[in-house]
């Protein structure tokens, strides 16, 4: 099943789900933000964790991995 869900910002950029699988971060570019979200494993559905980072102009999200 396609579903839709708000970015949880003005303009979305990019998103990107976490190596785990768990998080998805979602950039809104005009907003100036990236907001967070959980994902249900078993359907995929998404929350919103009501976690929000201000960022200028966010563009592109890339996980790296800890040195």
């Amino acid at each position: 099943m396609i579903d839709t869900f708000p970015s949880g910002g003005k303009t979305p950029r990019s998103f990107a789900i976490d190596p785990s699988g768990k998080f998805l971060l979602s950039a809104g570019q005009d907003s100036d933000n990236i907001a967070g979200f959980t994902i249900d494993t078993k359907t995929g559905r998404l929350t919103a964790t009501g976690d929000s980072v201000e960022v200028g102009a966010p563009v592109c999200i890339v996980f790296a991995r800890a040195q």
